[in-house]
Order: structure tokens, then sequence, then C-alpha cells
């Protein structure tokens, strides 16, 4: 529905008067037509799989709702990605990255060496690196970015000595909402998706004397709907940097900060899914209506006296229970057995036989264990995988929450390589 959209950047305008009366009567007739709760199918749908969003980070940012003058340059290009990824049990699976790209021609350079020269924050003589003609020569954009790692070494600030904390970073949050985007899904209440990680782009080899104009955040599984029937539901995506250094967000940001800073970007992803048919959906970059309400604070851990980040970044809303139990006997060998059990959590629901709020696992239990010990000899950590046929005598039944599961009677070995 476009009508709101362009009736508010009319209204943002400065001494246009009427069009903020037409918006509150578009508005009326719109909750009186529509009611409050009101949710459209979702326009110009398409293949999440491989579909992008191009967008600009400005300094200090921009609404891009509102048109800028043609001489404003953004300070970062940016992409959002989606790959959609089947998931064992069927269901439909997305993985989703942001990249950022540095303008990195001599006027951009320019731009960097002017606009964000910071002259008033004395410890950026301490971490800059000028050349001959006193220019700033390019900061590494992911050591600039990311939050672990060595203080003013892989990236500029790190602790900082007047505030005692650690917000020098830009960091990507994920929440999931129902179709409407107001009920907040239990997956992501508590913890949502968040890391502070960035990863050159094409360069090998990275230190804090390489020039790298691009980096990419890492890479977020997110779980839509299920192989049982049709879902539908929205995605609402933060990029944030952790200090403004004074710097001030539109006015018709959030007032919340974020940490010391606020939001360089936000995204919302409408999506449906239907069984045997790719996912479908539109991204767009808009004004966002509220912050994070992430405790950025309480995230950022450190332990005294260490200069390296013990923060716990959470890369999927999927949730695989692993459980392992070290028995009494050995191999041959005298190698010690151990005992395990994998499965791979479908959904957030009510549980089928006590009513109470738990995770659904996927029917098809073998499913994860072929994934769990797969991965394992991927990364060279097993010498060796072998199935033992008709060990289990029971193939099919539920779980102690009701949850149906079914397997094809093995158990798979896997033997620890030897360091």
């Amino acid at each position: 529905m476009v009508w709101p959209l362009a009736i508010g950047i009319l209204c943002d305008e400065p001494g246009h008067r009427r069009p903020a009366i037409l918006f509150d009567l578009v508005a009326a007739l719109l909750l009186l037509l529509f009611g409050c709760s009101h949710k459209e199918p979702i326009p110009e749908a398409r293949e999440l799989d491989h579909a992008t969003c191009s967008f600009d980070i400005y300094w200090p940012p921009e609404d891009p709702q509102q048109a800028l003058p043609l001489s404003e340059k953004p300070l970062l290009k940016g992409m959002l990605t989606l790959v959609e990824e089947k998931q064992p049990g069927g269901a439909a699976g997305i993985r989703l990255g942001i990249m950022l790209t540095r303008p990195s021609q001599q006027t951009d350079r320019n731009h960097w060496n002017s606009t964000l020269a910071f002259a008033d924050i004395a410890w950026m003589e301490e971490v800059r690196v000028w050349d001959a003609q006193r220019q700033w020569l390019w900061p590494n954009l992911p050591y600039l970015l990311r939050l672990p790692g060595r203080e003013r070494v892989e990236r500029y600030g790190g602790m900082d000595p007047g505030k005692h904390v650690d917000n020098d970073f830009a960091a990507v949050l994920i929440r999931k909402y129902d179709a409407a985007g107001v009920v907040e899904s239990a997956e992501t209440t508590d913890s949502p998706l968040v890391s502070a990680e960035w990863h050159p782009v094409g360069v090998a080899s990275v230190d804090q004397h390489s020039i790298v104009h691009a980096a990419k955040s890492d890479e977020f599984l997110l779980h839509l709907g299920s192989k049982t029937g049709p879902a539908s539901g929205q995605l609402k995506v933060w990029l944030i940097y952790a200090d403004f250094l004074g710097a001030k967000p539109p006015r018709t940001w959030p007032k919340a900060k974020e940490f010391a800073g606020g939001i360089l970007a936000f995204f919302e992803i409408d999506w449906k899914t239907t069984p045997g048919r790719s996912c479908q959906g539109v991204v767009r970059q808009k004004r966002p209506q509220e912050g994070t309400g992430f405790n950025w604070a309480k995230w950022v851990v450190r332990k005294p006296g260490s200069d390296r980040s013990e923060t716990q970044f959470r890369l999927s809303d999927v949730i695989e229970q692993t459980s392992f139990w070290r028995t009494e006997k050995a191999d041959p060998d005298g190698r010690p057995l151990w005992i395990g059990s994998a499965t791979y959590d479908e959904r957030v629901g009510l549980s089928h036989t006590t009513g109470q709020v738990t995770h659904h696992i996927a029917a098809d239990v073998d499913a994860e264990r072929d994934h769990l010990l797969s991965n394992l000899e991927a990364i060279g950590e097993l010498s060796e995988v072998y199935t033992i046929d008709d060990f289990h005598k029971t193939r099919q039944g539920r779980n102690g929450g009701g949850d149906p599961w079914h397997t094809d009677g093995g158990l798979l070995v896997g033997v620890i390589a030897a360091e």
C-alpha cells in the first residue's frame, strides 16, 4: 500500500501544511475501511532465493524516504542478499548477509579526510596512518567495523578510555515477527540473531597494513515455516553503529540510542512459504519505526585486562540439540566410548502433552544425525565414520512432547581423529 508512504514523505517537508492534514484524513479513512490489524497480501512478491536490496549509508545517516541533495555522497554502499536453503525435514530456510563497499576514488578519499577527520577527538591521532601529504590513509574497512580484535591495531577505537566501554563496531541484528510485523516470535524475543563480525572481500590475507574497501557480515540462517503447510511472517533487520561520535541521526529516527550510536539502515522482509515451492516475498529498506531494543552494553563482554571481546554471536534461529555422554566402556584400542543424540528443532510451540512452550523437533531424526557426523568429518575431526545397521528395533514413535519421529534404525559411529 503506497498512500501512507508517499504522503509521509510530503509531510516531512518543511513549510507544507496541507499534506499533513491530508495524511490525517487518509489515515482515518484507512482505519475505518481496514481496521488496525489489517495486513495486505505481500505486494510484488517474488522468489527470495538470491534476492538483493541495495542501499546507501550516509554520515550522518539519512532517512531513505526523504529526498537528498544531488551533491550528497554516500559514505558506504551496501547490499543485503538472501539465499534460500532447504533444511532437514524439508523446512524452508534463508541465509542472510550484508556486504558494505566503500567508494574508493580520490574524491572519496578526500571526503574521508574532510568530512570524517574528527579533529575534535584526540585519540584519532593515535590510530590513524598518514601519508607524506598528511592525507589519512584508507582504513581497513573490515577492521574498522568489527567488534573482535586487538585495540587500535585491527580496528579503530577499541576500549574507549573515557567511557570505559567497547563501542566502536557495526552490528547486524535480526528479529522475527508475524505477518503483520507486530507480534515477535519466541525464537528471537529474548535472544535476537546478532553479530558484529566483518570479513574482508576479495583479499586472501589481511593485516593492519592492508587496504580493504569491502566487508561482508557473518551469514545468518533463518528458518521460515515448515513442510506441513503454508506460512508467512516478517523479518526486521537493523544495521547499527555503536558510537556516532556526536553525529545526529535523522529526526524521524527512533529516539532510543543503540549503545552510544544509532541505526545506519533498516529493512523489512515479508515472506511466505508453501510446501513444494520456493519461498516468496519482498525486501524493502525503510525508515525504522523502532530501535532494536537490545542491550548492547550487556552484550559486549570483555574479561578484565583482556584486549579481546568475549561476546557471543547468534547466527541462527534454529536450535540443534546435541548431547554426548561418556560411557564406562572402551573400544579394543582402549579409547573411551561416547553415546550421543541430535535433534533438529523446527519451531517453537506448545507441547502436545503438557501444553507448555517447547521446541518441536523434525520427524526425520536421521537427517540431523547424518548432518552432524558429515560436518565433523568434513572439518577433519573424524578419521572414520561407519554405520551399524538395524541397531534400533523401534523405527517410529513420539517423543515426550508428543512430536512424531522416525528412523531407518542405523547407528552412526564416528572415530575421533588423533591430534
